[in-house]
């Protein structure tokens, strides 16, 4: 006998969403494929595309991409198209399993959520940077020459005061 309670009595792994009146369920990744999509969110170097993100949530919704006909099917991802899901709904989805077995439960419910914040930046470093984000601007600014002079507006913060 074992000193813990069965799992079962108290986990369910999967994920339920619920669109228009129907629960969808979406089951969690293989070991090997949820730790690949750790790393997608974990590891810089192996962060992907757009694609690479349509990619596993598809994967996840259990669709399988036909080349041909140039369209994703199968799983949740066809039950989801039956039930007249648009393709809004059905990446929302898709992102929310992503960010669920990517990152945690509790991020892919705020997603899900009327609180979303929008889907993580998981972009590659280099189109990161030609965005501009904070370190491509602190690169761009030690190339920069000083100016000689200075005045009040040179050295006046940008950071909004804190309120009271």
């Amino acid at each position: 006998m074992s000193d813990f309670p069965d799992l079962d009595e108290f986990f369910d792994p999967a994920m339920r969403l619920t669109i228009r009146g129907v629960e969808y369920v979406i089951n969690p990744p293989s070991v090997k494929d949820g730790i690949k999509i750790r790393l997608f969110f974990d590891d810089p170097k192996k962060k992907g595309t757009g694609l690479d993100r349509l990619h596993w949530m598809a994967k996840l919704l259990g669709a399988t991409f036909d080349p041909e006909a140039e369209e994703f099917s199968g799983g949740v991802w066809s039950q989801m198209e039956a039930d007249g899901c648009s393709a809004e709904e059905i990446l929302r989805a898709g992102n929310a399993a992503l960010l669920r077995w990517g990152v945690n439960s509790e991020v892919a419910q705020v997603f899900w959520g009327p609180d979303d914040l929008g889907f993580p930046d998981i972009a590659p470093e280099k189109e990161v940077d030609a965005a501009g984000n904070r370190s491509a601007r602190r690169a761009r600014a030690k190339k920069k020459p000083k100016k000689a002079t200075s005045s009040k507006a040179d050295t006046a913060s940008t950071t909004p005061a804190p309120e009271h």
